[in-house]
């Protein structure tokens, strides 16, 4: 009985030794629901602030009152999704793409309405 010994594959990546072993797929729901509820309320924060910011520089003097409200509204969602970030970024076994992308956006707000509160100032 022969076996049949087949020559080594000249074009196959020297990396493809590193994933054996590791799962093909994640398993069915494997991202991170606070991560895309982080993500979700970062796009919120930013438009809430850039309306309020665009309504206050602009022409339209009734929105003025109510800018502090939207300001610190903005800042609140910024922190609670912070939070709901860091909360996914420390699940295990869950996608992380989402949560860092939510805790990106979050901590950008905070920062942008700092700057912009720090140079209105002066």
């Amino acid at each position: 009985m022969t076996r049949d010994v087949q020559p080594p594959n000249p074009y196959r990546s020297p990396l493809a030794n590193l994933t054996q072993g590791l799962p093909r797929n994640r398993p069915q729901g494997s991202r991170s629901g606070l991560g895309i509820a982080s993500f979700v309320i970062g796009i919120a924060a930013w438009l809430l602030e850039f309306t309020t910011v665009w309504l206050t520089f602009s022409d339209k003097m009734a929105a003025t009152p109510f800018a502090g409200f939207g300001i610190l509204g903005g800042l609140v969602l910024s922190l609670v999704g912070g939070a709901m970030a860091l909360g996914g970024l420390s699940q295990r076994d869950r996608g992380k793409a989402y949560p860092v992308l939510g805790l990106a956006l979050n901590a950008l707000v905070i920062l942008v309405m700092c700057g912009l509160t720090v140079v209105n100032s002066l």
